[in-house]
């Protein structure tokens, strides 16, 4: 867990916000949810703590992630379970890591520990030996530890299962609180407004570009020994 002298901000920073410019957004909103995503959410957390092992417990966490993934995705892409980008077959849990990532909407944080949840989700489906969390390859727990210490500077974890559970509601805390922010941007973007907004700024550019023309060609010199070949001569 982090440091116990740490400010209630200080958690918030680290579990939730991300670098300003870097993505659309870099912090989530205050409102964070509303009475039915809030159901939604405790249903989905609740099956986060019904794994009696560990193995149970790493799978279910990727499950919850893949989850808010795919209701992420369906807030940007409207179509998205219209067997356009939704087949299991085709749309993989990692290729939607990465569909969001290269959205660059959400802080790269998020993805960063989905795509690990979701490593250590494959390692222990393929390996029947693996059953402890701190039997997880190497170099999957250094990469754990690096993102932990990236967000908890000093935090100085040495128990491997205290970073891996971290890490768990690092990526589930912050999908849900960005979930509410591509919510709001999909209404914002789709409303009529907005394209109204689009076209008036479009129109207001090419007023504003052709009126630069004729105030050139207006105070432009003429040159009688110049052959006469039009406006753009």
């Amino acid at each position: 867990m982090p440091p116990r002298n740490m400010l209630l901000s200080d958690i918030q920073h680290a579990l939730l916000d991300g670098v300003e410019g870097e993505t659309i957004f870099h912090g989530p909103y205050l409102n964070l949810l509303m009475e039915e995503e809030h159901r939604r959410h405790n249903a989905l957390l609740a099956k986060l703590g019904a794994g009696k092992d560990d193995r149970s417990q790493a799978i279910v966490s990727a499950m919850v992630c893949e989850a808010y993934l795919d209701r992420m995705l369906a807030v940007v892409f409207p179509r998205y379970h219209d067997d356009i980008l939704d087949d299991s077959k085709l749309f993989t849990f990692s290729m939607k890591i990465r569909m969001l990532q290269a959205l660059c909407i959400v802080p790269i944080f998020i993805t960063k520990a989905t795509n690990l949840l979701r490593a250590a989700r494959n390692a222990f489906a393929h390996d029947l030996e693996l059953d402890r969390i701190s039997g997880l390859p190497k170099k999957l727990q250094q990469q754990m530890r690096t993102l932990y210490e990236s967000r908890w500077p000093g935090s100085g974890a040495s128990d491997f299962d205290e970073v891996f559970f971290n890490i768990v509601e690092l990526a589930t805390a912050s999908l849900i609180a960005y979930y509410v922010c591509l919510h709001d941007f999909n209404t914002a973007v789709r409303a009529p407004s907005f394209e109204k907004r689009l076209r008036l700024r479009s129109e207001k550019r090419a007023s504003e570009a052709t009126r630069f023309i004729l105030e050139h060609i207006r105070t432009r010199p003429i040159n009688p020994e110049e052959p006469n070949t039009g406006i753009f001569g």
